[in-house]
């Protein structure tokens, strides 16, 4: 599947870059554009840079199709923290610059469908079955299951 770029002041797409094997789920902005985070069912997160459509940097989480992504507030170009949720109910904190995960925690309830991180240790995150969760990953290990 293939990322577009759309310009806002003439509606052209100057930028096509042939992102992901499946279906694109999520797209997150970094430093005003000049970098991409985009996720996919195929499993994988990718840091584009749009300049030069070059992948800067691949993630694989392994924990089946990701849902959703989201950076915390303050990354910036190249560095930062995202969390990501998938269809198997995980919900993984990553390292972005460090090909690094951080940690991976596992939803008993169900699929993980949106997540948005609300400020440097709060995630919030929905589920298939209507559930809202909120987060605090300071308290997380890579043990933790929750309900």
């Amino acid at each position: 599947m293939c990322l577009k770029i759309w310009s806002v002041e003439d509606g052209s797409c100057p930028v096509t870059i042939p992102a992901h094997k499946r279906l694109i789920s999520s797209v997150e902005i970094i430093d005003r554009g000049k970098e991409i985070v985009s996720a996919s069912s195929d499993g994988s997160i990718k840091v584009w840079r749009c300049g030069d459509q070059s992948c800067l940097e691949t993630l694989t989480p392994e924990v089946g199709e990701i849902n959703d992504i989201s950076l915390f507030p303050g990354s910036a170009e190249g560095s930062g923290k995202l969390c990501s949720v998938s269809s198997n109910g995980t919900l993984s904190l990553h390292n972005l610059g460090q090909q690094d995960r951080l940690a991976t925690y596992r939803h008993t309830g169900g699929e993980l469908t949106a997540c948005t991180a609300v400020n440097d240790v709060t995630v919030i995150a929905g589920s298939d079955r209507g559930e809202i969760l909120t987060f605090d990953t300071r308290n997380f290990s890579n043990d933790d299951h929750f309900d």
